[in-house]
C-alpha cells in the first residue's frame, strides 16, 4: 500500500506542477485574459466583443490589417459613462493593389459607438 500512496502523491505533485506551468491552458488563458483586459481597458462584455467582431470583420473585408505599436489611438465613444482608448504603435497595412491614403480624426460607427482614429505620426494605407 505504501508504494500506491507514493504513486498517488507522485501523480498529484506532478499534476500541480504541470497546472502551473500552464500546461493544461488554464495558466496561458490567464495570460491572455490579463493581456486583452490591458488592451480593451474598461471595455467589458458584449462591448468587447463587438469591437472584436469590428476588427475580425475588418481582417475578412481587407485580406490583412495589422496593428503593431504606437501610430494612433482608437478613440471609442458613445458608450454609456465610459471612454476608452485602444493603443496601437502601427498604422494599417491591407490590400496593396488599393490606393494608400491617411485617415487623420477618420470617424467610423458600428452599432450603437463611434471609434474615432487619433493619428499620432506617419501615414495609414488605406481606408474603410
Amino acid at each position: 500500500m505504501p508504494s500506491i500512496r507514493a504513486a498517488i502523491l507522485l501523480l498529484l505533485l506532478l499534476v500541480s506542477f504541470a497546472s502551473a506551468a500552464g500546461c493544461f491552458g488554464s495558466g496561458q488563458a490567464a495570460v491572455v485574459a490579463e493581456q486583452t483586459e490591458m488592451v480593451y481597458s474598461e471595455v467589458t462584455g458584449p462591448m468587447c466583443t463587438s469591437l472584436v467582431g469590428w476588427y475580425e470583420s475588418l481582417e475578412e473585408r481587407f485580406n490583412s490589417v495589422s496593428f503593431p505599436s504606437g501610430k494612433y489611438d482608437f478613440k471609442v465613444t458613445n458608450w454609456p459613462n465610459r471612454k476608452s482608448y485602444l493603443k496601437y504603435e502601427d498604422c494599417m497595412r491591407w490590400n496593396r493593389d488599393r490606393v494608400a491614403e491617411c485617415l487623420r480624426g477618420s470617424k467610423y460607427t458600428y452599432g450603437d459607438f463611434e471609434i474615432t482614429a487619433d493619428f499620432n505620426r506617419g501615414k495609414c494605407v488605406g481606408d474603410l
